[in-house]
């Protein structure tokens, strides 16, 4: 039973610390709220982690960092 409680922490933990950005489909940016002023335009908004977005060549937006 302990062992199922560590291992359930630490998925959990690891879930937690993902940070959450979100991008478009058709741009180079990456944003740190659906409502950054810089998605103002877009007409599909991807929820991604940070560090995917980093890994697939996304820059951060300049207008929310």
């Amino acid at each position: 039973m302990k062992k199922f409680i560590a291992i359930l922490f630490l998925i959990l933990s690891i879930g937690v610390l993902a940070e959450i950005v979100y991008i478009t489909p058709t741009g180079k940016k990456y944003h740190p709220t659906k409502t950054c002023r810089g998605l103002r335009k877009a007409k599909k908004i991807i929820a991604i982690e940070k560090s995917e977005a980093i890994k697939r060549g996304y820059k951060p937006c300049k207008i929310g960092y």
